[in-house]
Formats: C-alpha cells, structure tokens, sequence
C-alpha cells in the first residue's frame, strides 16, 4: 500500500459559520473500478484532515493490488473514530453508499454511524439557477471559482490506468496520474467549502442585517452579511433580481400593477353573478333575484381588486391573488409591506428559500459527477 501526505492550508471561518469544528472534520474522497461495489474495487481514498489551526493534511491511501482493499477500510475505519463530520462532493450519492456495501461485504461495521455528513454538490444544487451554474460536476464548481487543475482525467478514465499501474507498479507516470487526480479532488474541495456561504443566504436575511429598502415601481432591499461570499455574482431570476458582491446583498421585485383576482376556496358555498364578474358568499346570494346568478366553480368564485402587487412562491401573505384561475403563481398587495422591515425580510427570505433538495438515495454518482 502506498500512502502519501501533503500539507495544505485552509481558511476555515466558512465551516466556523456553518457550525463546523475544525478539528474534527474531515475531507474525504474515493477512487473505484465502478459504480458498482459489488462488481468494483475500491483503490484510493483521500483525505483531508486538521493538524492545527488553519493547517490541514491531504493524505492518500492507494492499494497496489485488489487484496489490500480490507486494509484500506480498516484504516479509514480507525481515522473515522475521531471524526465528527465528513464532508464531501456528491459522497450522499456515491461515495458513502459504496464504502458502505464494502463494509458489509467484509463483515465490518459501517464507520459512518453516528457521523454528521456535508454534502457540498447536494447543498449547492438547489441554488444552481442563482450561481448560474450550467454544470455541477466538481470541476465545473472549482471553474466558477476560478481555481484551475493541473489535472487533465476523471474518474472514469483512471480506471484503466490503475489496471496498467498493479500490473507496472514501478511506472511512476501511472502512479503521478492516479494520485494527482485524487489529490486535486480532495484540495479542490477545501476551497468548494466556500460555496456553502451561499447556501446561508436565506438565513443570513434578518431585519437587524437590513441596511436599506425601498417601495416603489419594485421593491429594493440590500442586506449586510456576516459571511462574504467567495465571488459575486449577479442573476435575474423568475421572481426577483439579485446582485451578491463580497458581504452585501441586494435583491429586487419588480411589482405588478393591476386587476387580479381572489380566489376563495370554499366555492360550494358562493354564487356567481355574472353581470359584475364576481362571486359573493351564499348567505348575501339570497337577495340577488335567480336570474342574475349561477352557482359559483372553481374558476369562477373570486372577486376582482385594482392594486399594486409582489409575486410569492407560496399563499405567504394573505388575501392572495392571481392573474386568472389558471395560473398558479400567487401574489399579495405589495402596500402590506410599507415600512415594515421584518415583513420584508420575512419575504425576500421565502423567496430565496428553495424546495426540498434532491434526494440523496441511489448508489451511483450523478452523469455530472
């Protein structure tokens, strides 16, 4: 087996912010033949550990024949003793799973019980659309931050060369490809830890952290973070524009202005009145003569209101409106938020809230890994 370590420095106030303790963290990533545990072997695992303050150890485990894949796991089994959370790129999806049906395997216990687990490629995912991101493969994200490779393969394409290298063990060009490509995954890594300041951004929305906003054609906010972001970034999204430059960020929405409608859900019990294009309640229908109502559906139990409006993903904020039955997107009068900063806050929050992340289930890494 050959081990190789490499010092590397880490600025680590990013997993400070997340709650993160240095000193028991680890970095981690794997090498195989396969998807497959079963039908693969597992060759390499790098990984990244604190040895003080801000100074880190990249070091790499690589079997030179398929029968030291037991030891790999028992050594990486012991390190893990110490550790409280592992962090990785897509390991949810991949990594995790795999090392643990080769523990099984072998009889031995998954070392990953009782540890805490981050996922950066699950984190970011939801936020790709914000970043601008096309792709989420680990060099994709380390080209979003400008972080270049010396390294030229991905996984798939090494397996050949790990098959050539138990058969050349003294073929050092094999061995150089094989730990470069590992060990840039591993490093890129502590700077794709950066990435998770912008998954902080829907908490780091506060009134206290509120330094301006305005009411107008739009609704403006700017924000003071705690937690710059390692680049900016600027995106005109589906509901709102946003601008990120170091610890500031400044979002806006545009406001509608119209007629919209306020569907009401309980339409069994309405009329509709077909002359003023509106529903009223069953108890009030009583006095309007037969002939001038019809029994309200769905599509047609609302009433009409002139005003000003923001769009939000969800019924938030109540009466909610919409442009027409058919469409879903809801809205609210934009006048319930005038000098009030922690409705504003509590809205511009909902709005850079994502849905539920992916799950995490399956045993292969995603085709963008």
């Amino acid at each position: 087996m050959i081990i190789d370590t490499h010092p590397e420095k880490l600025e680590e106030s990013i997993l400070i912010c997340q709650k993160i303790d240095p000193s028991s963290a680890l970095f981690f990533d794997i090498e195989t033949t396969g998807f497959k545990a079963a039908s693969s072997k597992l060759y390499l695992i790098g990984y990244g550990c604190r040895k003080e303050a801000g100074i880190w150890e990249i070091t790499q485990m690589l079997a030179e024949k398929s029968s030291e894949e037991r030891e790999l796991l028992l050594r990486f089994s012991e390190l893990l003793k110490s550790i409280q959370v592992v962090i990785h790129f897509n390991g949810n999806r991949f990594d995790i799973p795999y090392l643990e049906e080769k523990y099984a395997y072998y009889h031995l216990p998954s070392p990953f019980s009782g540890v805490g687990t981050v996922d950066i490629y699950a984190e970011i995912r939801p936020y790709r659309d914000l970043l601008g991101l096309r792709r989420l493969n680990q060099k994709s994200v380390e080209s979003f931050l400008e972080i270049s490779r010396e390294d030229r393969y991905h996984g798939g394409e090494l397996i050949d060369v790990y098959r050539y290298f138990k058969k050349n063990l003294t073929d050092q060009d094999a061995l150089r490809k094989l730990m470069l490509h590992n060990y840039e995954d591993v490093k890129g890594m502590f700077s794709l830890s950066s990435m998770l300041a912008y998954t902080s951004l829907p908490e780091a929305l506060s009134a206290e952290s509120l330094k301006s906003f305005s009411l107008g054609e739009s609704l403006s906010a700017s924000f003071l973070l705690k937690e710059p972001v390692p680049k900016p970034v600027a995106s005109q999204l589906d509901l709102y524009s946003l601008k990120l430059e170091a610890d500031c960020l400044s979002l806006t929405v545009p406001i509608l202005k119209g007629t919209l409608l306020h569907f009401f859900p309980n339409w069994k019990d309405y009329y509709y009145l077909p002359e003023e294009d509106m529903a009223i309640h069953k108890s009030v229908a009583s006095f309007v003569n037969k002939a001038h109502r019809v029994k309200a559906s769905a599509a047609t139990c609302y009433i009409k209101k002139e005003g000003s409006y923001l769009p939000q993903k969800t019924a938030q904020f109540q009466p909610s409106f919409r442009i027409s039955y058919k469409d879903k997107r809801e809205y609210f009068e934009a006048e319930r938020l005038r000098d009030q900063p922690e409705a504003i806050t509590e809205y511009l929050r909902s709005l850079l809230l994502t849905p539920e992340k992916a799950s995490e289930k399956g045993t292969a890494k995603s085709p963008e890994h």
